[in-house]
């Protein structure tokens, strides 16, 4: 819990995506399956995070890369699932997220990919190729581009 911190920002950022999305966080946990973190643990962060923003639905992945299921990012189960609970257009959809894992993942959905790079050169990322549609250093000019470029809006 020490190391939970969320984005700058987050809430207005949140409450301005949830004008026109709806807000689905779809999170791979491997630490649960590394036993490096407990489940209580886990949902003491996730009841911090939904205390502090309004989502629509949390998606959770707590296998590692070893298990192999379709959850897992960069695997699409997890939109998939949240696409056929909620009735979702993935084509007309987006992943906002700072990994490739993430952007492989909304690829692999077909969903239109802003890949947040906060991190600079110091990231695992780099030692990857992956595309991406948009990239952003944070999550409200995340929201900025798709406004301006997605939904033909200019932020407010």
């Amino acid at each position: 819990m020490e190391q939970f911190e969320l984005f700058p920002n987050l809430t207005q950022v949140i409450r301005k995506i949830r004008e026109d999305f709806l807000v689905i966080i779809v999170t791979n946990q491997p630490d649960i399956a590394r036993n490096k973190m407990s489940d209580s643990e886990l949902e003491k962060m996730h009841k911090k995070l939904c205390e502090q923003i309004e989502i629509d639905d949390l998606f959770v992945c707590t296998h590692d890369d070893a298990d192999n299921c379709q959850c897992r990012k960069p695997k699409p189960g997890m939109i998939i699932n949240a696409a056929i609970k909620w009735k979702i257009d993935l084509k007309n959809s987006i992943i906002i997220g700072d990994s490739w894992r993430d952007m492989l993942c909304g690829e692999k959905a077909g969903l239109i990919t802003c890949y947040i790079d906060h991190w600079g050169d110091n990231n695992y990322n780099n030692k990857i190729q992956f595309k991406y549609d948009f990239k952003v250093n944070d999550l409200k000019s995340a929201v900025k581009v798709i406004y301006e470029n997605v939904l033909g809006k200019v932020e407010k």
